[in-house]
């Protein structure tokens, strides 16, 4: 378990969240489980104490699975270019939408590189070896999970762009042509071997913790500010002077606040 699950949902902000199953690639039917990526942002407090770590959560409830994924976590993997990080910000289909997202998809856009390779790679020959070789699981709809991602990946290193394209029909020999097309699209690649806008993509985390911060120093300042008012000694006055025949009387109340609270 991680530190999201020991801290409790409560004290995450949640930002947006995406839809990265079957439907976010079109090839979803009725019974298809819902998979959702949930971009959350934890106390800025808390990250500064070390009370924090970023291990990301998934939570299995019946046909929905949420992966919990805190900012911070999105930001280093994004970098990464890791597969499911790009896919969990870039998906089509947003369920929760977040001022900040299209921000943060321009820059993750912006910071697409030859790492991406690696990934999806790494993820295609896994999944190849684990179900297909290991548990002969050769249905179409396993090899169709497989290849698509393979296939995504290999326009994304052509073309800088990620498609989520259905297919069909795929089988188990298609797998290994696949990734020799994905060897090819390396080679063939003009994206960076590294994120060229890093910096960037730093800062709008930078700014997004500050805000944060800010907030949550605001919020304990108005209470302890409202305390003290409610329990601080009063002192009151009241004026009284004629103007053009008219009596007029001002009550004035003046607060005497603890020194401290003046800093």
């Amino acid at each position: 378990m991680s530190n999201l699950q020991f801290q409790g949902a409560d004290q995450m902000k949640e930002l947006f969240v995406t839809n990265v199953g079957s439907h976010m690639w079109q090839m979803n039917h009725p019974g298809s489980d819902v998979d959702l990526f949930v971009a959350v942002l934890a106390p800025t407090k808390s990250i500064l104490r070390g009370e924090f770590n970023d291990q990301s959560k998934v939570e299995y409830s019946g046909p929905t699975d949420k992966q919990y994924h805190e900012l911070g976590r999105i930001v280093d993997q994004v970098l990464r270019n890791n597969w499911n990080y790009l896919s969990g910000v870039m998906s089509p289909i947003v369920v929760k939408d977040w001022t900040r997202l299209p921000e943060l998809r321009r820059l993750v856009a912006v910071n697409y590189s030859k790492r991406a390779y690696h990934s999806i790679k790494g993820l295609a020959e896994h999944n190849y070896q684990k179900y297909i070789i290991n548990e002969r699981d050769d249905s179409v709809k396993r090899c169709n999970t497989i290849g698509r991602t393979i296939i995504m990946g290999s326009k994304l290193l052509r073309e800088g762009v990620i498609e989520y394209r259905p297919i069909s029909g795929t089988s188990p020999k298609d797998i290994p042509k696949f990734i020799d097309e994905l060897d090819s699209a390396l080679k063939q690649s003009t994206l960076p071997d590294d994120p060229e806008h890093e910096n960037e993509l730093r800062e709008f985390l930078y700014d997004v913790r500050v805000s944060s911060l800010e907030e949550e120093h605001g919020s304990s300042a108005d209470r302890l500010c409202a305390e003290t008012h409610d329990h601080a000694p009063r002192y009151s006055d009241t004026l009284t002077w004629t103007f053009a025949g008219c009596r007029v009387s001002l009550r004035i109340t003046m607060t005497q606040f603890p020194s401290w609270a003046a800093r």
